[in-house]
């Protein structure tokens, strides 16, 4: 990861329709919550379409499209955030 704030030089990023879920780490890692399965059913009610979630989940629900990552950098290139280098 590089020292630029994220979303710095990026025209278009994909975040109105994206909700993330998960527990940042102190090295940046994303490791998965309790509850998964009902959070992402109350984004799909509350209108989300894609969530970024940590790699290791294996919950999925209809209607929402997981976006599995391992770090927030990743999280942040996913949703066009930062570049993916």
């Amino acid at each position: 990861m590089t020292g630029r704030p994220v979303g710095g030089g990026v025209s278009n990023p994909r975040v109105d329709d994206t909700v993330a879920l998960g527990e940042v780490g102190l090295g940046g890692e994303l490791r998965q919550v309790v509850g998964t399965e009902r959070r992402l059913r109350e984004a799909v009610r509350l209108g989300y379409s894609r969530a970024v979630v940590p790699a290791g989940t294996v919950t999925a629900v209809e209607g929402v499209e997981l976006i599995r990552v391992g770090n927030l950098a990743e999280a942040a290139a996913a949703v066009g955030l930062l570049s993916a280098n």
